[in-house]
């Protein structure tokens, strides 16, 4: 089964989402399902995905504007002595 885009925004009704709240079953097929729409429109920048630690949680919001953030992709924050990096 192939999840849309549109289904992912109607899922996110809180402030902020954790990716593995979308996923419905933790297989393979599915996680990629999920994750793909994510990417589509976290590039759109309808949401924002950010994940402080790579094979952490992704943490999904609403975008609050379409030009809320210059860059594009997946943030992934690392934290040196407690600040945060966007790399």
């Amino acid at each position: 089964m192939c999840i849309r885009d549109s289904e992912i925004l109607g899922r996110i009704k809180k402030e902020e989402v954790e990716f593995t709240e979308l996923v419905d079953k933790w297989e393979r097929q599915e996680v990629v399902n999920t994750f793909l729409p994510l990417i589509f429109l976290d590039h759109e920048r309808k949401i924002r995905a950010i994940q402080e630690e790579i094979f952490k949680e992704i943490y999904i919001k609403r975008a609050k504007n379409n030009n809320q953030d210059k860059g594009r992709g997946l943030k992934i924050l690392r934290r040196k002595n407690g600040a945060q990096k966007n790399d």
